[in-house]
This record gives C-alpha cells, sequence and structure tokens, in this order.
C-alpha cells in the first residue's frame, strides 16, 4: 500500500498545492517513515518553486519534517529562509520556533534569518507556548546566534512560567541559556561585559526555581541522559547548589542506571531477550548523550554510562580508545571569535559627510528620497542582489531559437532589479526633472554616489543616459528624425526602467550607451575611420538619418536603448543617435554585436564590441562638430567619475574603520592602535576631500557656473579617480587576509577602482586636455583661479594655528600659467595635481567641515617641506588628537545587525 501510495504522489506532485506538499512531509515524519528518501526529495523539489505561496503554518510544517527526517535540501532552506524573512510579519511566534528549531537541527545556519526570529520573538515571547520557549533558546544556543533583546524575552518568560513546562523543556532552557552564556562570556564586543551579568541573573532565577520541579517530572515524564545532563551542569556551574545536584544524582540514577545495571544482571544469568534489552538501554544512552553535542556542553550520560559499565567489570572504551558513543565529527574544533560584523545594516545616507555637504549646497530639500535610497544600499538584501549580479555576469546571446540574429545580452535578474532601483530612485533624471531648482545637481550626484556604493556596474548606464540629455537636447526640435530624438529624450528623463529589449517608443523609460572609441585611436576619436552617408542624399544636417559603417572597440551598455557614437560625415567627425531599432519598428540589422569584454571590474555590466554594417542612425548637433557636441556630455561623465571614485573611497574608508573598530590585536581594538589609526585617518581625508569635490562642481552646475565646471571637472577627474586604487589598495590591507578574498566586499572594490582613472580619458589625455582649455580659453583659468582665490583669506587665517602652504602653492600655479607651452605640458600632471590639491582645499575651507579642513591643510599643504610619498598614513600623525576622532567618528556607521560572538 505504501509503494502504490508513493508512486502515486510522484505521478502527481507537479499539481499538488503547497497544502499538499507540506501536508505529505509533515505526516511521513511525524510517522517516523524515513525509508523513502526519493518520495521526499522530490516533494521537496516541488516546494521550492511553490515557497511564495506557502502559508507560514506550512513552511513551519515542511521545515520541521526535513529536520525530523534528516534532510537537509539546501535549495529549499534557502528560499524557506528568505520567505520567512520577507514574511516575517505574518508568522505566528510558535511557527518562528519551529521554524528555529528546524535550521538549528539540521545546522543550517541563516543569520538574516535568526536575526529576524530574534526580532520578532522578542516581541512576541508571550504568545509563545512552552515547548516553543525551550526550543527556541536550544535553536540559538545550538547555533551560537546571540540577539540579546530575544535571550532577556525568553529567559524572562521561562522564570515565570517554569511550572508549565516539561522536564525536556526545561532542560533545553538551561542548555539554552547556559550555552549562549558560555559563548558571551568570550565576546570581545564592549557590551558583552553587561549582557553576561544579565544572562548569568536569568539562568539563576530560572535554575533556582525549576530544578527541584525538575527532578519531579523528570522521574513520571521519563527524562533522557541529555536532559539532566543539561540541567546538572548547569546547576553546577552557575549555581553551585550542591543539594540540587545531589537531588539530581539520585533522580538520574534511580531513572537510568538502575535499569542499566539490571540488565546487565539479567544478561550475566543468559536471561531470554537480555541482550536486546541492554542493548536497548545503551542505545538510549549513547544518543541522549550525544544528541545535542553542537552546544557544546559536556553530558552526564558519558560519565554514567561509562561509571556503570566500570562498575560491572566491563571496558567503556572502544578499541580505538574512545566511547562507542563518541562521534568525533559532531564536536567542534575552534570557536570563530574576534571576527568584525558584514558591514550591512545600515543607511548609507546617514553618512555626516554626505549629509552635510548636501545640505551646504542646497540639496537639504532631497533628503527624503535620498533615505530612502540609503536605506536600500546599506541592505543585506540589496547587498546580496549586488553580489549576484556580479558572480552572474553578462552573456551574449546573438540569435534566437529561431536562428533571428538579436544582438541581445542576458543579465542575471538582480541586474535588472538594480537599474530599475538606480534609474526610479532618479539617479539619472533627477537634475532634468527639476531644471529650475537650485540644488538638484547636488541631490541627482548623491544619489548617484550612493548607487555606486551598491554596485558600480549598473552607473555606467544610469551615468550614460544622464550625460547624454544635453547632447541630445540640441537635436531635439523639427523635422521627423528631429521628433524621434525628442521622443527619445522624453524616454530618458521619465525616471523609468524597462529591461524589454523592444521598440523604446513601447517602453516607459529608456536608456542611453556609447559608442565612441576604435581600436586604432581609443582616446583620439578624431582619428575614428567610421563613416556616415545620408539616407536621403543632400540631407546631411543635425537631425537627418545616415547609413554608419565601421567599427568600435568598446560600446558600453549593449543593452542600451540608443547609443551616442562617432563617425566621418562628409564635414568631418560628427555625432549621431545609434538606435537598437529604427522608428518605422524594425531591428536597427546594422547594429552588430561582435562580443563582450572580460574586464578587470565593473562584472555586472557589459561592455561589448560593435560593427556598425549600415546601422541607421541620426545626426546630433552640427555636421563635423562632433566632438564639440560632446563635450557637454562629457563634463557630465567625467562629473560622475569623480562621484563613483569619491562613493568607492568613502565605502572603503567606512569597512576599514568598521573592521578595526571590531576587531582586536594585542589586548585592545584595532582601531585604538596608533599606526592603524594614522591609516584611517588619511583614509577619512581623502574621502571627504573627494566628496567636497564633486558637491562643489554639482553646485557649478546648479548655478551655472559653466566654465569652472568645464575645467574643475576635468582637474578633479584626474586627481581623485588616481586616488582611488590607492585608497581601495589600503583599506584592503587594513582587513588584512580577510580583504584579500573574493568572498570579501573589498575584493570588488579593487577590481573597480583604477575604472574612473581610465574611462572618459585617461591621465596623459585629461592633462593635456586641463593645459589646452586653460590656454585656448583663457576664461576658464580666470574662473578656475577666481574660485580659488576665494580661499586664500581662510587659509591665512588658520596659518598661525596650522602653518600650511596653500596661498604659496596657488601663487607656483599662477606663475606656471604664465610660463610657456613646452614646459607646462613637460609637468602637465605636476600641474595638474597641484590644481586639484587646491581645488579641495579651497573646497574644504569654503564648504567643508572645518576640523576636516585643518587636518587636509596640515597633511596634503604643509608649511614645512615633507617627503613626498604615495602612503597613506604617513602624515597623519603631526595631527591633534581633536582633529583625528573627528575624522574616525564621522566614519563611523551604525549597524542594525547583531554582533558576533
Amino acid at each position: 500500500m505504501l509503494k502504490t501510495l508513493t508512486e502515486t504522489i510522484l505521478r502527481l506532485i507537479p499539481d499538488l498545492t503547497p497544502q499538499d506538499l507540506s501536508t505529505i512531509i509533515w505526516g511521513y515524519a511525524t510517522r517516523g517513515v524515513d525509508d523513502n528518501p526519493e518520495l521526499i526529495e522530490a516533494v521537496a523539489d516541488e516546494a521550492v518553486g511553490k515557497i511564495a505561496h506557502f502559508a507560514p503554518q506550512d513552511m513551519a510544517n515542511v521545515a520541521w519534517g526535513l529536520a525530523k527526517l534528516g534532510l537537509l535540501h539546501e535549495e529549499l532552506f534557502q528560499v524557506l529562509s528568505k520567505d520567512l524573512v520577507r514574511r516575517i510579519d505574518e508568522c505566528q511566534a510558535q511557527h518562528l520556533s519551529i521554524a528555529a528549531w528546524s535550521f538549528a537541527k539540521l545546522g543550517a545556519a541563516s543569520p538574516k534569518l535568526f536575526w529576524a526570529i530574534g526580532q520578532a520573538l522578542s516581541m512576541r515571547a508571550e504568545q509563545l507556548d512552552p515547548q516553543g520557549v525551550g526550543n527556541s533558546l536550544w535553536a540559538f544556543a545550538v547555533l551560537c546566534f546571540w540577539h540579546e533583546p530575544f535571550v532577556q524575552a525568553l529567559g524572562r518568560r521561562a522564570v515565570r512560567s517554569f511550572g508549565e513546562l516539561t522536564a525536556q523543556e526545561m532542560a533545553n532552557v538551561a542548555f539554552g541559556l547556559r550555552t549562549l552564556l558560555c559563548w558571551r562570556r568570550q565576546s570581545k564586543d564592549p557590551s558583552a561585559e553587561n549582557d553576561v551579568v544579565a544572562v548569568e541573573r536569568l539562568l539563576r532565577d530560572f535554575l533556582c526555581a525549576a530544578s527541584s520541579s525538575f527532578c519531579r517530572k523528570a522521574m513520571s515524564e521519563g527524562a533522557s541522559w541529555t536532559d539532566f545532563a543539561n540541567v546538572a551542569k548547569a546547576v553546577a556551574e552557575e549555581t553551585q547548589e550542591t543539594q540540587e545536584l545531589t537531588e539530581l544524582e539520585a533522580h538520574f540514577r534511580a531513572l537510568h542506571l538502575e535499569p542499566l545495571f539490571k540488565g546487565l544482571e539479567h544478561l550475566q544469568r543468559g536471561e531470554a531477550n537480555a541482550l536486546q534489552q541492554l542493548q536497548e538501554v545503551l542505545d538510549e544512552a549513547s544518543t541522549g548523550a550525544s544528541r545535542d553535542g553542537p552546544g557544546g556542553v559536556p553530558h552526564l550520560g558519558e560519565v554514567y554510562s561509562a561509571e556503570a559499565l566500570c562498575h560491572l567489570g566491563l571496558n567503556p572504551r572502544s578499541a580505538e580508545g574512545e566511547p562507542p558513543w563518541y562521534d568525533p565529527c559532531g564536536e567542534a574544533t575552534h570557536q570563530v571569535l574576534n571576527q568584525a560584523r558584514p558591514f550591512s545594516g545600515y543607511n548609507a545616507f546617514q553618512d555626516l559627510a554626505l549629509q552635510e555637504g548636501v545640505a551646504r549646497h542646497g540639496g537639504r530639500w532631497g533628503y527624503g528620497v535620498l533615505q530612502h535610497l540609503g536605506a536600500k544600499v546599506g541592505s543585506e538584501e540589496w547587498q546580496q542582489k549586488a553580489l549576484e549580479a556580479n558572480r552572474q555576469v553578462p552573456r551574449l546571446e546573438l540569435f534566437d531559437r529561431f536562428g533571428v540574429r538579436i544582438n541581445g545580452v542576458s543579465f542575471h535578474p538582480a541586474y535588472h532589479e538594480l537599474m530599475e532601483l538606480g534609474l526610479t530612485s532618479q539617479a539619472a533624471a533627477f537634475a532634468w526633472q527639476h531644471p529650475a531648482r537650485s540644488g538638484a545637481h547636488v541631490i541627482r550626484g548623491a544619489l548617484m554616489y550612493l548607487m555606486y556604493q551598491l554596485d558600480q556596474g549598473v552607473c555606467c548606464p544610469i551615468t550614460m543616459t544622464f550625460a547624454a540629455v544635453p547632447a541630445l537636447a540640441s537635436s531635439a526640435s523639427g523635422g521627423h528624425e528631429s521628433s524621434f530624438v525628442k521622443s527619445f529624450l522624453e524616454k530618458l528623463v521619465s525616471g523609468h526602467y524597462d529591461a524589454k529589449d523592444i521598440p523604446f517608443a513601447s517602453k516607459a523609460g529608456a536608456t542611453c550607451g556609447m559608442s565612441m572609441t576604435e581600436k586604432q585611436g581609443g582616446s583620439d576619436v578624431r582619428s575614428n575611420t567610421t563613416q556616415a552617408k545620408p539616407v536621403v542624399p543632400g540631407k546631411e544636417s543635425s537631425g537627418d538619418a545616415f547609413w554608419l559603417v565601421g567599427h568600435k572597440w568598446f560600446t558600453s551598455a549593449p543593452m542600451s536603448d540608443a547609443f551616442l557614437t562617432l563617425a566621418q560625415s562628409r564635414e568631418g567627425v560628427s555625432c549621431f543617435l545609434v538606435p537598437r531599432w529604427r522608428p518605422d519598428g524594425r531591428r536597427n540589422g546594422g547594429f552588430l554585436v561582435q562580443r563582450l569584454k572580460e574586464k578587470v571590474g565593473d562584472k555586472s555590466n557589459a561592455s561589448s564590441e560593435v560593427e556598425y554594417r549600415h546601422a541607421w542612425g541620426v545626426m546630433i548637433g552640427q555636421p563635423g562638430r562632433g566632438v564639440r557636441t560632446i563635450v557637454e556630455m562629457v563634463v557630465h561623465t567625467r562629473l560622475d567619475c569623480i562621484i563613483g571614485s569619491s562613493a568607492l573611497m568613502r565605502l572603503s574608508a567606512q569597512m576599514a574603520a568598521h573592521h578595526a573598530s571590531e576587531r582586536w590585536a594585542f589586548g585592545k581594538p584595532l582601531i585604538q592602535q596608533a599606526s592603524m589609526r594614522q591609516v584611517l585617518v588619511d583614509l577619512a581625508l581623502e574621502s571627504e576631500a573627494a566628496l567636497c569635490t564633486w558637491l562643489r562642481l554639482a553646485r557649478a552646475l546648479d548655478e551655472g557656473e559653466a566654465l569652472l565646471a568645464r575645467i574643475a571637472t576635468a582637474v578633479g577627474k584626474y586627481y581623485v579617480c588616481k586616488r582611488a586604487p590607492l585608497v581601495a589598495y589600503e583599506a584592503m590591507e587594513c582587513h588584512g587576509g580577510n580583504g584579500y578574498v573574493e568572498e570579501h566586499p573589498m575584493a570588488r572594490l579593487y577590481r573597480q577602482a583604477p575604472l574612473n582613472a581610465i574611462w572618459e580619458g585617461s591621465g596623459n589625455v585629461i592633462c593635456l586636455d586641463i593645459l589646452r582649455a586653460l590656454q585656448k580659453e583663457p576664461a576658464t583659468a580666470d574662473a578656475l583661479l577666481d574660485e580659488l582665490r576665494r580661499a586664500k583669506e581662510f587659509a591665512l587665517e588658520l596659518d598661525k594655528e596650522i602653518p600650511n602652504s596653500y596661498n604659496k602653492t596657488l601663487e607656483e600655479v599662477e606663475e606656471q600659467l604664465d610660463s610657456g607651452d613646452a614646459e607646462l605640458e613637460l609637468g602637465a600632471r605636476e600641474f595638474a595635481e597641484k590644481l586639484a590639491v587646491c581645488f579641495q582645499a579651497s573646497s574644504l575651507l569654503q564648504f567643508g567641515d572645518p576640523l576636516v579642513a585643518r587636518g587636509f591643510l596640515a597633511t596634503r599643504l604643509p608649511k614645512a617641506p615633507t617627503l613626498s610619498t604615495h602612503c597613506l598614513g604617513s602624515s597623519t600623525s603631526r595631527l591633534p588628537e581633536s582633529i583625528t576622532d573627528h575624522l574616525l567618528q564621522r566614519l563611523h556607521m551604525e549597524l542594525h545587525i547583531p554582533s558576533r560572538l
């Protein structure tokens, strides 16, 4: 009959409801039927895809059933964990207790789930039945998961209701409280001392109230060897109550040792079934003694079963010298201590430097959207999505299943979720949606800053979508093709995301990519060879359609809806918009993706090589003025390079400070070690200076300071983006070996760090661009020097307190500008660095935190000549302790996740 039932279930599995699946697993576990693992595995496989439709009770029953059957179905437990966390408010307290017991029973540790369960049960302790109290404490103890409100709430509930508990439930409470107490005593967490005192009080109160009751119920209910062991160990080590211990031992002997002695006597007399009866007693002693072994509490059963065998002249040890019930796999080899918590569970916009900077530059009115995005950036849920999007890199899909060329790219679903988060949070469109309001570019920059800390890859298409708007706006008027550009522009600023590969006219929002550089030229786009021929002869103006033939060495975000590109028209290099779909609804058949680049970093985003074989495109801007058309766009993309590098540096510094705060060495936290403090202070200074740089540049866009934005953005892009790899490396070193593994977030930041210095013009190209702008556009030099001169008085006032060379360095810059072109080009990098450091100092002095500005002057522009090195931490030892403490305090982020034991 059982075979027939099994066959029927296997046949009907796809049609079974979630309740059916739950009932099957629960039923098999209740009846103790564990000889049909294939059926249970099949039912569990089916449950994975339907878990979202399970009622909370059914989820608890599934977890309990699998735990009772000893089946760890990893995929099912993963989705169970995620869904329980998502629906934690729907679950009754008892369901959560069952889930905790089940996960612990199988050793399926899920910190996020146990944190959520701990939070929920700490507020619903009174709703638990007595068994739930014991099982919950047992589960948290087995996994050594500390959650202070949970322990306090359930401990107090156990003390108040000990009379309702069975002997086994009392033993579970004793085991749970004592095991958690043992682990907490070994913690280096500063709050551990207070926790230990509180749990000791709870455990003593419980044992004093419950010990006698346990002894009475143990005899009537038949408490196991392990139950006695857990209570006795707690009484012996935590109360020193010898009378209670004596009573426990007496009851233990009566309940367990006497049957053992009698069984041995029956065996010696050769009575029938004596061997089987004795084996049952020994099996119960063996399994009972090791049943709850992961908690690390020695069991009374081991001691007394060995004593009984010796008493009767038998050897209690096996041939290998271990007790017959000894399980080497069940004993922990070590305790995981002195490890920092994951850097998650915080709001990224709580960063004081960011909050203050946004407010100072007129962006306080955007706090709401920034708080909303910041909460997601710091959450474990979204950080996991970013991790998944980078682990499963984009995959090229040139053809569909019918053989039609589609030039597609397949992404992990998390990539699309991240894109949607960024675009709906207005990281691309905010400034264009509020064009007349002061602070709009500052707020938009802060949104990009937050998104970059979550995932750098999606920020590439978000930046291009943002930066394409000014270039397209000039062509969005007049003519059929111009209406096409206007329609596309409206989609770019909509603040929506649609991942489907369909004409953008059918989508709520669109994204824009870039396809500029070629094999032979790179940044020298004037050497491009791609040719553009008019679709209609004689129509070769802005807004007219062209056929493009050529190749592009780097096409970023090839799944974008359209691409800005450069090609040679009759008048020279011109700018074009090349869509994936033509206005008539047909694919742009001449747009052909050749392959995807395997990059060092930026893994979640796709970059590609593309060929144009009569690709259809629309001219943007005037013929032959393509480079001029993209200049304003480049100001915006370079600004986002600075924002991205700044965000990466700040996150690296925060992670290093967090690690140093929770990691101990040589008797105190790393953050209190002098050398480590100097490095962290330098990381803080570098990151705040970079932050202040882009905030000032965004303000320049808000206030229409086009000349300042043009030159200072190039200066900032050169310097800030080059500092990012240095900061990322030093932050990685602060983590020690932990930071040099792919599992750690620092690995992704380290690989990402060089990108912004390369993209949108590498170092030498940027330096030449700076010199060309200053010499050929004198008004840009005036705008920059005027900005730097505004800080002269501030620097002079601070000179007595913080001797600095700001004014002297500025004089040197002015002298170099007056020198010949050849001399400037020879020292272009040094000149650019001077400009950048002065601009950072000026921004900090005018708009930054006063103590941070003092620290910057003291370390970057000291009056006395110092050894110039690139090693962070070598110049901060001279800072006053007040500045050091202030900088480190500003790095601190409050995490809302439990401390590690």
